[in-house]
């Protein structure tokens, strides 16, 4: 089984946010613990290519090792997430998210999302005011940390929005890489 990639600028995302999350001893931390290898000696060095492709085991690992460092440190996939969304969406991607409805968000997740992840397919089956049913195919190699991270990071976008009380639900389907996930907010 072919695990899927995840974009370098992701990654580099997904760091930042890290370190300013837990700090930069633990960050330090964090990247010492990771497998020995090409991404631990890029992210130690601060050379994680935006434009490369990474095994999604990598962000797998990032989390096993704030894991091990940091064993009190809790919802770390979901904070590392929100606070990773927040960075991507400044400027003017916040002032676009503002004025877009959330429908159409959830409409356009899955050209979003393909910019982060090859191989999966993501597509939106019910978008309705208030809520959407969306469709994720082949995420092969995601556990439950990066479920929970990218729905997060899905639920964050939707409060950039301007909604509030935005929850995801997702339901594990026949494939383990595989969920359907129902979004709802309210204004």
């Amino acid at each position: 089984m072919t695990e899927i990639d995840e974009k370098g600028a992701s990654l580099r995302s997904t760091l930042k946010a890290m370190r300013e999350e837990l700090g930069a001893d633990t960050y330090s931390k964090v990247l010492a613990a990771l497998p020995p290898g090409d991404f631990r000696d890029a992210a130690l060095a601060g050379r994680v290519l935006a434009a490369s492709w990474y095994p999604i085991r990598v962000h797998r690992e990032l989390y096993a090792a704030t894991r091990a460092v940091a064993p009190n440190e809790k919802n770390i996939p979901r904070r590392i997430s929100a606070r990773s969304a927040e960075d991507d969406m400044r400027g003017i991607y916040a002032y676009i998210a503002r004025l877009l409805r959330p429908e159409t968000l959830a409409g356009i997740a899955p050209r979003i999302l393909a910019t982060y992840f090859r191989g999966p397919v993501v597509t939106a089956e019910v978008v309705d005011s208030g809520h959407a049913m969306v469709r994720f195919v082949g995420f092969k190699g995601f556990d439950q940390d990066l479920w929970d991270g990218t729905l997060c990071g899905c639920e964050t976008i939707i409060r950039m929005a301007g909604q509030r009380d935005v929850r995801s639900e997702r339901k594990p389907l026949s494939r383990a890489e595989d969920a359907l996930v129902r979004f709802t907010w309210s204004k």
